[in-house]
Order: structure tokens, then sequence, then C-alpha cells
């Protein structure tokens, strides 16, 4: 908006207006008692583009100064062209409005803050439709109404039929709570609810631990014949290793013997020259 495209409100229009700047005036004394409640609610100003404002520019360009009977130079002329292309400030400059927290309890200084937030919250309602489905809900609005609608609404969503919508839902929604007869079919449908769950939870409970009885039988008999597989196989490693054991004594005690008998080489050969002489056989004789 610029300062120079001021709007003046008729009508409804005006009642609307004069309603949203008391509306404003509350919303920003509640929340300058909290900073942080402060700062959500600047941030939702802000949002919505409530701050910021176009101004004439106070920066005076210079005028260019170009001299016609030069314009034949070529390299003035590059000169010139590098001038009229160069950015120069335009002749709006956007200014962005600061409400000062500690100054509101000073009334005239939050009524004014207050009027110009109703200004420009009004320019995004207007042209303000004349059905009275929709200006009933914005006249009759309440300061949780508009801080409810600041929090929601989107720059591109904000207008006076969505902001009636948006009031007559959330109305409509705070009735259904607070109707006798839907509190009263809602606490019976916790109260069945409660104990279908119940009734389910048991069901499961059983059937759970029917399951565990059965994989607890049938892990029994698994691990019985794990058991049993497992003692067969013990029992056929350590015959064969007493079978081995004994092979192995054998060898030795018969390695033994040979040596005992054999610890002498001369009359091992003595013996052995012997006994092939029993059999008959002469070696020293072969010529």
């Amino acid at each position: 908006m610029t300062t120079n495209e001021i709007t003046t409100f008729t009508g409804t229009s005006a009642t609307l207006f004069s309603i949203c700047q008391s509306l404003f005036d509350t919303v920003l004394l509640h929340s300058s008692k909290d900073d942080s409640l402060w700062n959500h609610r600047q941030e939702s100003f802000r949002k919505l583009s409530m701050l910021e404002f176009l101004v004439p520019s106070l920066f005076t360009p210079k005028p260019y100064d170009i001299d016609e009977e030069r314009l034949e130079d070529g390299r003035y002329r590059r000169q010139v062209i590098r001038k009229l292309k160069a950015p120069r400030p335009g002749k709006w400059s956007r200014q962005f409005l600061h409400i000062d927290q500690s100054r509101m309890e000073d009334e005239t200084y939050r009524s004014e803050m207050a009027t110009v937030l109703a200004y420009r919250f009004m320019l995004f309602l207007t042209p303000l439709s004349d059905e009275m489905h929709v200006v009933l809900p914005l006249i009759k609005m309440s300061v949780e109404e508009i801080e409810y609608a600041l929090d929601v609404l989107a720059l591109n969503t904000l207008d006076s039929v969505n902001l009636a919508k948006l009031l007559l839902t959330r109305l409509a929604n705070k009735l259904i709570d607070k109707n006798p007869t839907f509190i009263k079919v809602e606490s019976e449908l916790k109260a069945e609810m409660k104990a279908i769950g119940e009734e389910l939870r048991a069901s499961m409970k059983e059937i759970a631990d029917k399951h565990r009885a059965e994989f607890g039988a049938t892990l029994d008999g698994i691990l019985s014949e794990v058991r049993r597989s497992a003692d067969e196989t013990i029992a056929g490693i350590k015959e064969r290793m007493s079978e081995s054991a004994k092979r192995t004594q054998a060898v030795l005690d018969e390695e033994a013997l040979y040596q005992a008998e054999n610890g002498d080489l001369q009359a091992a050969f003595v013996r052995d020259v012997k006994a092939r002489e029993a059999k008959g056989d002469k070696p020293w004789l072969r010529h």
C-alpha cells in the first residue's frame, strides 16, 4: 500500500473498521504483557504484511546532463549509455512500521497503532460482501477470534468470505463440543469403547496364552530331540576316541617292544642273519 492510496470506509465497512480498531487495541495490550506472545503476534502481523508500507523515496536522483553537441563522439555516447543503464533508486521506498512494546500502556500511542493495524486488516476484507452470513460473523468478532484468524489465515486467503467461513466453522465446533446431546453420546461411546477395549484385550490375552503354551510344548519337544541327538553324537565320538586311543597304545607298545629287542644293533644283525639261515636264505653264497 502506498501512502497516497487512502481508502475511506463507509456503511458496514466503516462499522467494521471501528470494531477492528477496538479489537486490535486489546490485542496489542494483551500481547504486550508477555514477550513470547508479543513476538508471536508481531510475526503474525508481518506474515500478513500489515506492518509494511510503500512511501515516496527520500532520495532525489541527480538529473542526467547530456551534451547534445557531443553525441557525435562515439566515446561520449558510450559514456551516456552506461549512465542510462546504471541502476537508479525507485520512486518508492519500502518501510516497516515498528510497534514499541514498552509504550503499550500509553493509550494514545496504542490507539494510533491499533488504527493502522485495523486499516491494513480492512484492506484485506474489502470490498465487503453484503451477504448476512458473511457480515454477521465479522461484526460479532471477538478478540480471541481475531487472534485465531491472524494465526490461521495466510496472505492469499485473507478476505471477508474466508474469514467469515473460518469463524463460523470455529463457532460450530465449539457449539458441538458444548452440546448436551453430543456430550452424552460421546460419553456413552467412550464407555462402550472402553468395554470393547477391555473385552478385546482379554481375548487377545487368551489367544496369546494359548499360542505361548502351544509354542512351549513344541519347543520342549524340539529341545528333547536335540538333546537326544546330541547325546548320541557325543557317545559315538567317545567310542571312536576310545578305539583310536587303544590302537594308538598298541602301536606305542609294539614300538617300545621293538626298541627293547633291537636296542643293540649288532645283536639285531646276528638275529636277522640266523633267522634267514633258518629259512635257508644265504645271501653270501649268491655268486
